[in-house]
């Protein structure tokens, strides 16, 4: 009887494929929908093809709420109520996808019900269908805030998904990653925006129904809240469940759904142990959801916290585990983590988180991770106190080192007030205390070998461990390489049985001590000597005689290995010696002209050229990156170090103050380009440790994935309109152009690597702007009138004070 309805209301389908769609749903499909509403369902379902994996329909849009459906949403006035109906192939994930996409949108799901298709022989036109998929109907009813522009809201969900079941149909891993990370990607984004940074968890029920048919049935009761279905569903999935059907029902604020599942061979789960397991993991996983939001990759987040959960099910101590998680600020803590970085993830957290996990509640009460780093070498000592022989020593100090660096990437990561600069000098301070072991041990090894390495007069030959760059600056980052030199005394030989010259025993110090220094991944810890006399062509460990004769005057050093002994600083050895050095480098690069300036100049076009490529944004090597404002600093330290000695610093940040202070640089000048230091520093950091290695600087494309995993690992927040990527982008255009006018104004725009540089920012920082960059810029914002355009944004921009709020807008 019923199919002859529905051919009443679509008289142009064929009866066998109206009964088999009959016959292939359950009464309770036949009693739901109407005989036109199913002939929809139909047609739409012949127009689910390969390449059009979804359809769908909105109707039914109201601009008054009625009084049943306003009891049920918990919201009264300015809503629109209206039906979805989506027809697809049948894929893991298509629910929760369809559910966080219309969440995503601001849809407020109030019912539904959800049908699965098996087998379907007849859905092409009258003819047998070759393609025998499952395929799906899934209704959904709802509200949405009054103001929205329905045929825009329309075309977007369409849009949506399309753009993922399409990805979907493809099959392959990455497409299917892609899709699911797309969708959990605009459902985190907009969980910020509906749930409180501190979001309700509030309690479930869950019941599973042991009379039904060929499926499991499970009830869950709980009060409504944004993107639950979302939650609920990837959730399941993520179980590699298989949902069949889904009743949705909203009575009075109050959720009570139903959902029919089976395994992915489509078979009943019997077993209550693996039954329990999937309740349980429905549970934390749906909860974890609403933290993604503060989490820099939710997908990843997402997908590394069900795997934890799943080990933790497995074990033992299970319920301990299940306590631990139910704390909201453990979720949240774990949140920032597992979306940080694939290096810590797979390095740390995954190998180590029954450790981990519970450290993050001391953490909540305001404990650190690494202790405090001035006990640091005590620390380490009372590890490789005990150790006996090389090996023992060499595991000791890396697995120390390993530790701490994790422990100090933790309270980076989840402590607001623990910032870069905390972060530079703990790992600093590390880096001294893990080098100096590293050459005393070897120190003593050649000595038992060889004897004490002595002088033409027989007093012991001392040495000293020179920091250069970061290393020399107190600045290290994440992945930051180690540069270091080691100069030593007088040449002669040492006093042991077996004889060898000093420079042989010095040489061989290095070597070794540097070996015993892991490098956990490429540039992660990495001693760098390239800075020594004559680089990779001169020997490892340089005597004074040498250092002298090479950057004093008329040596043959390069006017770069001169600039970059400002920053030069005793780490270790014999402090005496090491003090001795740093005067005779005040004196040679302090009291003469020592640099060319053109030298560097030559240089920095080199690197822009090799390192700056194709126009992308490199935080290190582009026109008004870190470079640019290292080197000019240094060259202005060089210039005046002999009349201020408060700018015979190694630190960046203590020579920008000097400089304010000796009247060279502005204070608020100073002050903006110390802010644009660490803001680089800042981003070369979340970079180094977004990607897990010290090379790759370049900026991700804007519309990328990763530029946004940056922003919010680097904690850019959703503000006033404006998106994570937006702020950063503008913050990084806002600095680099402040670096460019500092060089502009005190070595000339020769100065500036590159041509075509500039941004809106340079228009309000300086005035030294070519006509034509003047014109590019302003017209590619569909400005004619180019002068006065100019003159505006002068006036508009104002003093130093106000300049950097009127660079942003």
């Amino acid at each position: 009887m019923k199919a002859i309805e529905i051919l009443k209301s679509c008289p142009d389908l064929d009866i066998e494929v109206v009964k088999e769609h009959i016959r292939l749903l359950s009464r309770r499909y036949s009693d739901k929908f109407s005989p036109s509403e199913i002939c929809r369902h139909i047609k739409n379902l012949q127009a689910v093809l390969p390449e059009n994996p979804v359809v769908v329909s909105v109707e039914n849009s109201f601009n008054e709420i009625s009084a049943d459906l306003s009891s049920q949403s918990g919201q009264t006035g300015g809503l629109r109520i209206i039906n979805c109906t989506v027809t697809a192939f049948d894929y893991l994930f298509a629910f929760s996808m369809i559910t966080g996409i219309l969440s995503s949108l601001g849809m407020n799901i109030i019912s539904g019900e959800i049908f699965t298709l098996k087998a379907v022989k007849y859905l092409g036109c009258g003819s047998l269908n070759t393609d025998r998929r499952r395929r799906i109907i899934d209704c959904f009813t709802g509200t949405l805030p009054a103001g929205i522009n329905m045929s825009e809201w329309v075309f977007n969900l369409k849009t949506l998904l399309k753009e993922n079941f399409s990805l979907l149909e493809k099959g392959d891993e990455s497409s299917i990653i892609r899709a699911k990370t797309l969708v959990n990607e605009m459902a985190a984004r907009n969980i910020e925006n509906s749930v409180n940074s501190s979001p309700v968890l509030y309690p479930i029920e869950i019941h599973f129904d042991e009379n039904v048919s060929g499926f499991n049935r499970m009830k869950v009761f709980t009060e409504d809240t944004p993107f639950f279905l979302y939650a609920m569903s990837t959730a399941l999935s993520l179980q590699g469940i298989s949902i069949e059907h889904v009743s949705i029902k909203t009575v009075e604020g109050r959720i009570e759904d139903e959902f029919l599942f089976t395994d992915l061979r489509k078979k009943r789960i019997s077993d209550a142990v693996k039954l329990d397991r999937i309740k349980l993991s429905v549970l934390f996983t749906k909860q974890f959801t609403y933290f993604l939001s503060i989490s820099p990759d939710p997908y990843s987040a997402l997908v590394r916290f069900e795997e934890l959960l799943h080990k933790m099910l497995m074990m033992p101590g299970k319920a301990e585990w299940l306590d631990i998680l139910s704390d909201p600020d453990i979720l949240s803590g774990l949140a920032k983590l597992l979306g940080v970085s694939d290096f810590l993830w797979e390095d740390f957290i995954r190998l180590h988180y029954e450790t981990l996990i519970p450290m993050l509640k001391p953490y909540l009460k305001h404990r650190r991770f690494a202790e405090n780093p001035e006990s640091l070498c005590e620390r380490f000592n009372d590890t490789v106190r005990t150790a006996s022989g090389i090996e023992e020593k060499e595991r000791l100090l890396n697995e120390f080192k390993d530790r701490e660096i994790f422990l100090m990437d933790l309270n980076h990561i989840l402590m607001p007030e623990w910032d870069f600069r905390k972060l530079s000098r703990s790992l600093t301070l590390l880096a001294e205390c893990i080098i100096n072991y590293a050459f005393l041990t070897i120190y003593e090894e050649l000595s038992l070998q060889y004897g004490i390495p002595r002088t033409v007069a027989g007093v012991e030959a001392q040495y000293a461990i020179l920091g250069l760059g970061k290393m020399g600056g107190s600045a290290l980052g994440y992945a930051s390489d180690i540069e270091i030199m080691l100069v030593y005394g007088d040449n002669g030989e040492t006093d042991g049985n077996k004889v060898i010259k000093n420079s042989e025993f010095f040489e061989e110090l290095v070597k070794r001590a540097v070996r015993l220094i892991h490098s956990k991944r490429e540039g992660i810890f990495h001693i760098d000597l390239r800075l020594r006399p004559y680089g990779n062509s001169g020997p490892l460990a340089c005597s004074l005689d040498r250092f002298c004769r090479y950057y004093g005057r008329g040596g043959k050093a390069h006017s770069y290995e001169r600039l970059a002994l400002v920053r030069l600083r005793a780490i270790g050895g014999n402090s005496e010696f090491g003090s001795m050095i740093e005067r005779l480098r005040d004196d040679m690069i302090y009291s003469y002209n020592s640099i060319d300036v053109k030298e560097i100049r030559d240089l920095r076009e080199k690197q822009y050229r090799e390192k700056a490529i194709n126009g992308r944004l490199n935080a290190k090597y582009s026109p008004g990156a870190l470079v640019d404002l290292e080197y000019a600093v240094q060259i202005l330290q060089v210039m005046y170090g002999g009349k201020y000695t408060e700018l015979k610093t190694p630190h960046l940040h203590k020579a920008l103050e000097g400089l304010a202070l000796a009247g060279v640089l502005e204070p608020e000048e100073a002050k903006g380009l110390i802010d644009a230091y660490y803001f680089l520093r800042k981003v070369i950091n979340g970079l180094r440790m977004l990607r897990g290695s010290a090379k790759d600087l370049f900026l991700p494309g804007m519309d990328s994935r990763e530029f946004d995993h940056l922003a919010r690992r680097l904690n850019y927040k959703q503000q006033e309109g404006i998106t994570p990527v937006q702020a950063l982008h503008v913050d990084f255009e806002m600095h680099t152009a402040r670096i460019r006018a500092f060089l502009n104004k005190y070595f000339g725009k020769t100065s500036i690597p590159g041509e075509g540089s500039y941004n809106i920012a340079d228009l309000i920082m300086y005035e030294e702007i070519s006509e034509e960059h003047k014109k590019r810029i302003l017209t590619a914002l569909g400005i004619e009138d180019v002068r006065k355009a100019c003159l505006n944004l002068k006036k508009l921009s104002g003093k130093e004070k106000t300049r950097d709020l009127f660079v942003k807008l």
